[in-house]
């Protein structure tokens, strides 16, 4: 299954990147999830993993498919 997602918000890439692209800043605003990780460890690069941990069942793993600071995040779980 494919999910995309489009938001166009009234403010500079630069100030919303950190938002998307940090583990540490995505629990912040993402109240459905206890925490974010990265692995490995540092910020999310191609290849890397976004592992999500749940209230409930088994953590969910998504891996960076194609990052663009400032542009573009594609996640696959």
């Amino acid at each position: 299954m494919i999910v995309e997602q489009t938001l166009v918000l009234a403010a500079a890439p630069a100030v919303l990147w950190p938002w998307i692209s940090e583990p540490e800043r995505l629990a912040q605003w993402i109240s459905d999830a206890q925490r974010f990780e990265a692995r490995p460890a540092g910020p999310l690069a191609a290849g890397s993993t976004l592992v999500v941990h749940l209230p409930r069942g088994a953590p969910v793993e998504a891996r960076v498919e194609r990052i663009e600071p400032g542009r573009e995040l594609a996640l696959r779980a």
